[in-house]
């Protein structure tokens, strides 16, 4: 993936995932949700936000992980985040955080109704600096059409709005004198996420500019 400085604060992404791979010896399902959003335009790629994973592999195990996302490179449609693992679980028990400490991916918003599926990557596994890298430049990544923001139809796989949201940050607009600015994205984006282990049906994400209602689904 090619990587692009963020200018400025503002860039976000969100969305739920799904893959299966039936024959997989190793993974052979997995899915995870997100949210992230770009914070400090003075420190590059910094972002924050929360993400629950879980996948099943061939032998039979299990893992649930939760995460807070520490920073997210965009650049287009392509968001580059990485996280680091604040719970895990093992077949339904909680274990201690040993080895690999942060989870890193990759999202390709596609768009609604262009015919072409959003694109993701499973969840890999590093310590902090590999984190910090993804983001910055982007760890060598594999991407498939997510299984679970698409829907079938006659003629064929349609790209849907369930999957995934990718926005780059937007340049800084100067405004007239006079004009009524909003208050800044606060630092009460835990507020807006339930506990982990709860079902989200839909988060609302105050912006600079705008309010918005992003889908946003925990498992």
């Amino acid at each position: 993936m090619v990587a692009a400085a963020q200018a400025a604060a503002g860039g976000r992404a969100s969305g739920h995932v799904g893959l299966n791979f039936p024959a997989s010896p190793g993974v052979v399902s997995e899915k995870y949700s997100f949210v992230a959003l770009s914070t400090d335009p003075s420190t590059p790629f910094a972002a924050k936000g929360h993400y629950e994973l879980e996948l099943t592999t061939a032998a039979g195990r299990q893992n649930k992980v939760h995460g807070d996302v520490i920073c997210m490179g965009i650049s287009g449609n392509t968001a580059r985040i990485a996280g680091r693992i604040t719970k895990l679980w093992v077949n339904n028990v909680q274990v201690p955080i040993a080895g690999p400490t942060h989870n890193v991916w990759v999202v390709v918003d596609n768009g609604e109704g262009q015919g072409t599926p959003d694109l993701v990557s499973l969840m890999q596994y590093t310590i902090a600096p590999g984190a910090q890298f993804h983001c910055a430049t982007g760890l060598p990544s594999v991407v498939f059409p997510n299984q679970e923001g698409n829907r079938s139809s006659a003629a064929g796989v349609e790209a849907g709005d369930a999957g995934l949201d990718v926005h780059p940050a937007e340049p800084c607009v100067h405004r007239p004198e006079g004009r009524r600015k909003l208050p800044p994205l606060g630092d009460d984006l835990a507020s807006m996420i339930n506990s982990a282990g709860r079902d989200v049906s839909l988060m609302e994400i105050e912006s600079n500019e705008s309010h918005e209602r992003l889908p946003h689904r925990l498992w």
